[in-house]
C-alpha cells in the first residue's frame, strides 16, 4: 500500500493510501467486458469514521477489502445502516461525470436523520466521491451502455447491545463496473403488484433508504419471482409505487387515504424524478 499525503478532492482532506497491487489491465478488461451488476468491485474504496467524542476523522482512501466487525456490533442487532446509489458515466470526451450527486447526498442525510444517524456533511458525501472515481477511473466503462455504479453507505459500529442510537459509525464507499441496465435490450416486461405486504406508511421509514426497508420487501420479490417464468423476466414493484405515480400526477392516493402532501412524507424520494418535473414533487 503506498500512503500518500495528498487528499483525493480539494472538498474535503481525505488521505489517499493506494494500493500496491491493483488488478492488471487484462483482468480489468476482461471484467469490463461482462460486468452485470454488482459482482466485480474497484481496486479501492473510500471510509470515515464518527464517534460523539471526535465527530467526522479518519477519513481515507484505501484498498478495497473486507471489514472487521465485533459480533456485538450495534448495526448486526438494530439496524442502523443506510446507503445510496448513483453512477459515474464516461462522455464521448473522456470526461467522467455523475448526475446531481448532491440530491443523493441530501437524501443520505435524511435517512441518516430518521433512523437518529449521525449526518455525513455534503462536502465529505460529494469528495469521496470525486476521489474514489478519481483513483479509479480506469474502471469507468467507455461504452455508452455501461457505468461505474456508486454505493455509498453508513453502519452504526458501537459495541453493545443497548438498544438506543450508537455513539459511533462508519461510512463507505464502494464502486462496481455496471452492465447494461437492460442487456437483452429495451422490451415490455411484467409486473406484479402486491396488496399484501406494506413497504412504507405513515410514522414509518418509508423515506429512509435504509437496509431494513429493502429487506422487508424480498419476500414480495420472492413471491412474483415464482409467480411468473424466469424467461418472462418481471419487475417486483410494490403497491406503493403505483401510489406515488398517482400522486405525481396531482390526484389523491386511493387506498390507504392518503393525500399528496402525506404522500411526500411518507414513500422513498427519488433523485430522477424530481428534476424532470421541475421538482414540482420535492
Amino acid at each position: 500500500m503506498t500512503t500518500s499525503t495528498e487528499s483525493g478532492t480539494s472538498l474535503w482532506p481525505i488521505e489517499i493510501k493506494a494500493s500496491a497491487e491493483p488488478r492488471s489491465i487484462a483482468e480489468r478488461d476482461a471484467i469490463m467486458a461482462n460486468p452485470g451488476f454488482g459482482k466485480y468491485f474497484t481496486d479501492h474504496m473510500v471510509r470515515a469514521k464518527w464517534t460523539t467524542e471526535d465527530g467526522w476523522h479518519g477519513e481515507e482512501l484505501v484498498p478495497y477489502g473486507p471489514l472487521m466487525l465485533d459480533p456485538a456490533t450495534n448495526v448486526m442487532h438494530y439496524g442502523q445502516a443506510i446507503f445510496e446509489g448513483l453512477k459515474a458515466y464516461r462522455h464521448a470526451d473522456g470526461s467522467i461525470k455523475t448526475f446531481r450527486p448532491i440530491k443523493n447526498s441530501e437524501r443520505f442525510a435524511r435517512s441518516a436523520r430518521r433512523l437518529a444517524m449521525a449526518e455525513l456533511p455534503d462536502e465529505l458525501f460529494l469528495g469521496s466521491i470525486e476521489a474514489l472515481v478519481r483513483q479509479d477511473q480506469a474502471w469507468v466503462p467507455s461504452d455508452q451502455e455501461k457505468s461505474l455504479y456508486l454505493r455509498p453507505f453508513m453502519i452504526s459500529t458501537e459495541v453493545g447491545l443497548g438498544v438506543r442510537p450508537s455513539n459511533a459509525y462508519e461510512y463507505l464507499l464502494i464502486a462496481s463496473p455496471a452492465g447494461a441496465y437492460f442487456p437483452q435490450g429495451v422490451k415490455p416486461v411484467s409486473v406484479w403488484l402486491s396488496d399484501e405486504y406494506v413497504r412504507a406508511a405513515p410514522g414509518g421509514t418509508g423515506e429512509a433508504k435504509c437496509a431494513g426497508n429493502y429487506a422487508a420487501s424480498l419476500v414480495a420479490q420472492a413471491e412474483a419471482a415464482h409467480a411468473f417464468k424466469p424467461e418472462r423476466g418481471f419487475f417486483a414493484g410494490q403497491v406503493a409505487s403505483v401510489q406515488i405515480a398517482v400522486a405525481v400526477d396531482g390526484y389523491d392516493i386511493q387506498g390507504p387515504g392518503l393525500t399528496v402532501a402525506e404522500a411526500r412524507q411518507v414513500f422513498l424520494q427519488g433523485v430522477a424524478l424530481p428534476d424532470l418535473l421541475r421538482e414540482t414533487f420535492p
